[in-house]
């Protein structure tokens, strides 16, 4: 058994949000359920559509919706017409998550694919085509990384669409969307500090191959595959820069962590 918010749910194949969605809207018992619905099953209902917006672009964590939220939301259905409309904007919204959810993994794959540890390797440094190389995969990182926060922008103007132009019952529009906007602003704030962070390693890297490439021909790599500088001078400015590396590598790997943290 997994859990999701607490509860426990029996899939094994699905993200856990789907659980809750697709255990609640897409039962072919359905009409016989509404007929002898309660107020506890309405709530459900419009709680999993507040927790449908707000894991929007967020995998498996999110912001919860307040039980304030939910019991407000359960006063706005009221007939079978209203949870139609919600079982259609769900089985919309869930398909867009999902093809959002491909696009994201394929940028990761593309930025993936450049090899981190081969431009960070002290072999980069010692030639004119591996620092050639090297800056070559730093400008394709960089600029994945600005086309992933652009990325971020376009799915949510394409999400706020959805939700403006799906038809709702009368006042759960404006709910889902204060819903939506309190997620995205912490989500963006995270994707903004990402972003700064991966750029600034990428920045330091940059700078690690401008100190190389001004010594070319003056560092080289010894027996034991360590750097060997011609002038001894310079090991002191190479650690500050290795040192700043260090930091930066694990600044970006706390922005990380704590955007996958259950706010």
């Amino acid at each position: 058994m997994r859990r999701c918010n607490g509860r426990k749910t029996g899939a094994v194949g699905r993200p856990c949000q789907y659980d809750f969605l697709f255990g609640i809207f897409y039962n072919d018992k359905y009409s016989r359920t509404y007929r002898r619905s309660t107020t506890m099953t309405i709530t459900r209902n419009i709680a999993s559509l507040i927790l449908a917006c707000s894991l929007a672009f967020t995998g498996s964590t999110g912001i919860a919706a307040t039980q304030q939220e939910i019991a407000e939301a359960a006063k706005l259905v009221r007939t079978p017409a209203d949870v139609a409309k919600m079982q259609e904007f769900n089985r919309g919204f869930t398909s867009m998550m999902a093809q959002q959810s491909a696009q994201v993994k394929a940028a990761a794959a593309k930025m993936s694919a450049y090899d981190k540890e081969e431009v960070y390797a002290d072999a980069s440094l010692v030639s004119a085509a591996g620092i050639a190389k090297s800056r070559a995969a730093i400008a394709a990182m960089t600029a994945l990384a600005l086309e992933d926060e652009e990325s971020l922008r376009s799915r949510k103007q394409q999400a706020d669409r959805y939700i403006a132009q799906t038809p709702l019952p009368d006042g759960v529009r404006s709910l889902i969307k204060d819903r939506f906007d309190k997620t995205m602003v912490v989500r963006l704030r995270d994707a903004e500090r990402n972003a700064a962070a991966q750029k600034a390693f990428l920045a330091l890297l940059g700078g690690r191959l401008d100190f190389a490439e001004a010594r070319l021909g003056k560092i080289s790599l010894g027996d034991n595959g360590n750097l060997v500088f011609a002038n001894a001078k310079d090991k002191g400015p190479f650690s500050k820069i290795q040192n700043a590396l260090v930091q930066a590598q694990a600044r970006m790997q706390q922005s990380v962590e704590a955007s996958t943290k259950v706010k």
